[in-house]
């Protein structure tokens, strides 16, 4: 299958990943996964990312709601339903 010249496959490290969607130099709707594992890793980071900006503190800091790696906030769940 000849490759789409514009896309390009790449590696990059999870924290670089991380920290250029954090940064707001990539936004996670312009990438396609290509694996459940990539998947995973890009919605969990999207979660963590939406709930740093709607509660103002990085994830994991709320000790009443701590976010914990691949879980999501019960609340921030309860958002995003409303949301929809």
């Amino acid at each position: 299958m000849p490759s789409d010249p514009n896309y390009i496959q790449i590696e990059i490290s999870a924290d670089k990943l991380a920290s250029l969607v954090k940064s707001g130099h990539l936004c996670a709707a312009h990438i396609r996964c290509l694996n459940p594992d990539a998947k995973q890793f890009v919605w969990q980071l999207c979660l963590n990312n939406c709930a740093d900006k709607l509660c103002g503190a990085p994830s994991g800091t709320n000790q009443t709601n701590p976010i914990k790696p691949n879980t999501p906030s019960p609340d921030l769940l309860h958002r995003q339903k409303r949301i929809i």
